[in-house]
């Protein structure tokens, strides 16, 4: 798990995949499901709260 390494003392992790038992859920926030209805949701989060 190479690509961990890279991520440790990030305060936020998010990973986006369809399967809830993929490996980089062990280490990232939880959001399961189409990269492209989740990904658009975020933004929307992210500018409303600016």
């Amino acid at each position: 798990m190479q690509f961990a390494a890279g991520m440790k003392g990030s305060d936020c992790i998010i990973a986006i995949n369809n399967d809830r038992g993929a490996p980089i859920f062990d280490i990232a926030t939880m959001l399961v499901g189409d990269l492209y209805e989740i990904v658009p949701r975020l933004i929307r989060e992210i500018r409303e709260g600016e």
